[in-house]
């Protein structure tokens, strides 16, 4: 593998293992090796080392020599590869070993294999032209995209292979016209259409990195939300033929060319064995790129299962580039949320409801982020929580000085009746930080009153503090506490209710697009 390319990959693995262990950097070797030997307990934890890009340790295995293991990490997302090029999606797997070597290597660690390696590149004029070149190896499979859309024109094409092995393809077409062509008198007109066939390929159905063994249909809107092809498909089952259709268009209004309403794309999959159903799509109202919604419906034979996506951002002023949505950029409002619901005909107590979550709020930010708020409603069969929070404050730079303050407060609460409890919080909190170059201080407090009722019936109100000091220099923290009610209290059924709601149905899910 090119020195280059291996050296940003072990990047971003030690800087996983740091953010993991905080001190790591000033261990000796022996030290290192053996906290890298306790990664085997992190193998199947839902929660990833890092997760953005998301890195997380996927298998643990020993080797002939009785000091030396090996660990595979997942590494995926969007990663910054030059300077003026928008980040690449790449999901990398990589094999690492427990030996490490501080004088000699930089950072000091090993990759011994590699077993996946993909990358989508975007490259975007504005106004001019927007295109995608992508290639890839994982486990066995090749996989390829190009395409490229001439903004004036209105012409785009889009080639990609989700997947080539020795028993099967994943292929796809889409095509943008300059003109729609017209659906008869419904006033409607297709503005472009493709389509995607895959044989012994699956959906890769994923959660924070790891796969999904059981799949109901709100995996499938997750997946459907994925805008990433080359991270959307995997081989199949051995004992299985599996096949599968789809078809997309963009959906324009014809007297104004699409002005008052776009939808592109919209389209319907059929998935084999399931046999599962999605059909959903990305649209926009009023010829303008501030407003992006997107809808997902997705109905798994199968599990007996249906599930509901909906989703909405709002920037304004409009991106520069529509299609990546402006991630990079400022606006003065920064907005957005997801509606999501769940129904099991197999076990009706498994249903959900949920109006953002208590880890994917509807968010909003104000002026270039001086002010933030956020907010969530999450309701199924057994309790309802909601919670909501408001800041004030900012980050502002004057050459290599960095001021950072801000003051909020959060709400939140929980309450069940299987079995009955009721759970609230009351937060405000303060920062404020300097940094001069690279170093920096960061103090923060907050004072919580946190009660919950009953099996315990307590009130508890916390005091903290920490301030944070460059390295070398400990940090500074602390709490008070003071608690009022059962002397003795059993374990709440709610941890804290900034987590209620969370279950195994909760169905998190993130924004994105179906191809």
């Amino acid at each position: 593998m090119n020195e280059w390319v291996e050296k940003l990959f072990k990047d971003i693995i030690w800087t996983a293992l740091t953010d993991l262990y905080s001190d790591l950097a000033v261990w000796a070797e022996d030290q290192i090796e053996t906290k890298l030997k306790e990664l085997a307990a992190e193998v199947g934890k839902t929660e990833p080392l890092s997760s953005s890009p998301l890195v997380r340790v996927t298998a643990y295995t020993g080797t002939a020599d009785p000091d030396v293991d090996h660990i595979t990490f997942l590494i995926r997302g969007r990663i910054p590869l030059f300077k003026g090029v928008e980040s690449v999606f790449m999901r990398v797997e990589v094999t690492i070993s427990t030996r490490v070597d501080l004088v000699n290597w930089d950072p000091p660690i090993e990759i011994v294999e590699w077993h996946t390696l993909t990358g989508d590149l975007k490259i975007s004029k504005a106004k001019v032209f927007q295109a995608n070149l992508g290639f890839g190896y994982d486990n066995g499979s090749w996989l390829g995209r190009g395409a490229v859309k001439i903004l004036p024109a209105g012409f785009g094409l889009d080639i990609y292979l989700g997947g080539l092995s020795d028993r099967g393809a994943m292929i796809g077409l889409s095509i943008d016209l300059p003109a729609a062509i017209p659906l008869g008198s419904t006033g409607l007109g297709l503005k472009g259409m493709g389509g995607d066939f895959a044989y012994n390929f699956v959906a890769r159905l994923e959660e924070a990195g790891l796969p999904v063994t059981s799949p109901t249909a709100k995996h499938y809107i997750t997946w459907a939300r994925d805008t990433e092809v080359l991270n959307r498909w995997q081989p199949g089952p051995l004992d299985q033929t599996a096949v599968g259709v789809g078809i997309n268009t963009d959906l324009v209004t014809l007297p104004d060319n699409g002005r008052v309403l776009t939808l592109e794309p919209i389209g319907l999959a059929v998935l084999t064995p399931g046999p599962v159903f999605v059909l959903g799509g990305v649209g926009k109202l009023l010829s303008t790129r501030s407003t992006r919604v997107e809808g997902y419906l997705a109905v798994d034979i199968a599990s007996a299962s249906m599930a509901l996506g909906l989703g909405v951002m709002i920037k304004i002023p409009p991106p520069k580039d529509g299609d990546s949505f402006g991630e990079e950029e400022k606006y003065l409002v920064d907005a957005g949320g997801t509606l999501d619901a769940f129904f099991s005909f197999s076990d009706p107590s498994l249903w959900y409801i949920n109006l953002g979550t208590d880890k994917n709020k509807i968010a909003a930010k104000i002026v270039t982020d001086i002010v933030r708020a956020e907010l969530y409603l999450m309701l199924n069969n057994y309790r309802v929580a909601f919670g909501a929070g408001i800041s004030i404050g900012g980050r502002w730079k004057w050459w290599i000085i960095v001021l950072t303050a801000r003051l909020g407060a959060d709400v939140a609460a929980v309450i069940g009746w299987n079995p009955v409890l009721l759970e609230g919080l009351l937060r405000i909190w303060a920062e404020l930080g300097l940094k001069i170059w690279k170093f920096g201080f960061l103090l923060r407090g907050s004072a919580e009153v946190l009660g919950h009722t009953p099996d315990p019936t307590k009130l508890d109100v916390i005091l903290r503090y920490k301030l944070d000091l460059p390295w070398p220099i400990p940090d500074i923290e602390g709490d008070k506490k003071l608690t009022l009610g059962d002397e003795t209290p059993s374990a709440p059924s709610v941890a804290s209710p900034l987590l209620a709601g969370q279950s195994s149905v909760d169905g998190t899910t993130t924004a994105g697009a179906l191809r």
